[in-house]
């Protein structure tokens, strides 16, 4: 029963995340519905395996985050640098939403300390219940009043042409990606010293800093048609 309750919760869990990532950034969602179908199931069993059969759920964040970021380069079509991106910014803010709630439930004296280092037990299915819940009401509240960032192409995107990573709408998501892998190396860390307030803060400035750095580009980004009208004058 457990099994199956772990990997239910999984699936929805998966999913949750994926809306979050996927609707922060304005990406389709029907589109890739089997595709997505597919791939929640497979790291709800992927996750379970780590966590329960191999007993390393230290590495599970870290492996969800490459998983994420691959899924949508392969099955969504969606750069890889870009991908990282969204999935830093995604996993983030699941992370403050979890957390938050955490802490709701713990002022109230139903859980301490402890949850966060179990991966099973109905305290541990209660905050992921109610995170999946969550999510998925943010998602749709970001679907229903047309929020979030528009910056990231509609897939599929063109794979031939040569990515300047060091470029200025660029490296701004290069920065980021690298501050979400050291966020996530920080967290395992957290996690171990079972430290929530440490992860809430933890998680709040990296998706601050992932926020500022999809403005930035939002703004460069709609400069653009601004600034194209002006070129032929130049020339004559």
């Amino acid at each position: 029963m457990d099994i199956v309750l772990y990997i239910g919760l999984g699936i929805l869990d998966a999913l949750a995340m994926l809306l979050l990532i996927m609707k922060l950034f304005k990406l389709p969602i029907w589109t890739y519905r089997y595709k997505i179908g597919g791939f929640v199931l497979f790291i709800a069993v992927f996750s379970y395996i780590i966590r329960i059969v191999l007993e390393v759920p230290q590495i599970d964040l870290p492996l969800q985050y490459i998983l994420l970021a691959l899924f949508l380069r392969l099955a969504v079509k969606i750069k890889l640098h870009l991908a990282a991106f969204m999935c830093g910014a995604g996993i983030t803010a699941y992370a403050v939403l979890q957390m938050v709630l955490y802490f709701i439930f713990q002022y109230t004296g139903i859980m301490s300390v402890t949850v966060v280092q179990q991966s099973m037990g109905w305290l541990v299915y209660l905050l992921q219940a109610t995170s999946i819940l969550s999510a998925y009401l943010i998602s749709y509240g970001l679907y229903r009043f047309n929020l979030g960032f528009s910056f990231i192409p509609s897939p599929p995107h063109d794979f031939y042409s040569k990515e300047d990573y060091l470029s200025d709408h660029n490296y701004v998501l290069v920065i980021g990606n690298v501050i979400s892998v050291i966020t996530i190396c920080l967290t395992l860390v957290l996690l171990y010293r079972a430290n929530p307030l440490g992860l809430l803060v933890l998680a709040i400035m990296n998706y601050a800093m992932l926020y500022y750095f999809s403005k930035r580009r939002e703004d460069h980004d709609s400069r653009k048609p601004v600034e194209m009208p002006g070129n032929p004058n130049k020339g004559g």
